[in-house]
């Protein structure tokens, strides 16, 4: 199974990366070629799986792991065009919220739970894009931390560029 996953990927990316060009020339419409091909490939999986063929809940689980990743990092290019750079709790809440929807769609399939999850997930992201839209290139003064502020703002800065 994990052979076929690879394999799918690539083949997928190729494809993805070869005609990424022509469909922004066309239409105007950018996106990831790997996340395409990992979300495409989860999504094929998920399909047969609930198609009734025997499909490694694992395997499935990393793939949609790797796809909330992508949308964490989708986000967090939104939010720094829109000119904010504080996105440590954007990252946080995106990757827990996600890491919660697939858990729930892996153990218990669809339900009141995962319905919520994904509910909550939506209102947030649109409530976080609006508010970067409206909030773009404000200052806003911080002065709830007080004295300790150049703390606060260097360990912000090192969670804002952990993954560099």
């Amino acid at each position: 199974m994990i052979w076929l996953a690879l394999i799918g990927i690539f083949a997928l990316f190729v494809l993805f990366a070869s005609v990424r060009g022509p469909i922004y020339k066309r239409f105007g419409f950018k996106f990831c070629a790997i996340c395409a091909a990992v979300s495409l490939t989860w999504i094929g999986f998920l399909i047969a799986r609930l198609s009734g063929w025997q499909i490694d809940t694992l395997l499935l689980g990393i793939l949609m792991g790797e796809s909330i990743t992508g949308i964490m990092y989708l986000f967090e290019n939104i939010a720094k065009k829109e000119g904010k750079s504080n996105l440590l709790w954007l990252k946080v809440i995106i990757i827990l919220l996600g890491t919660l929807t697939v858990y729930l769609f892996l153990t218990t399939g669809i339900n009141l739970e995962l319905i919520s999850t994904i509910v909550i997930s939506i209102v947030f992201a649109i409530v976080v894009y609006f508010s970067l839209k409206r909030k773009k290139g404000k200052k806003i003064p911080n002065k709830k931390y007080g004295k300790f502020k150049k703390e606060i703002k260097e360990l912000e800065e090192k969670f804002e560029h952990c993954c560099d």
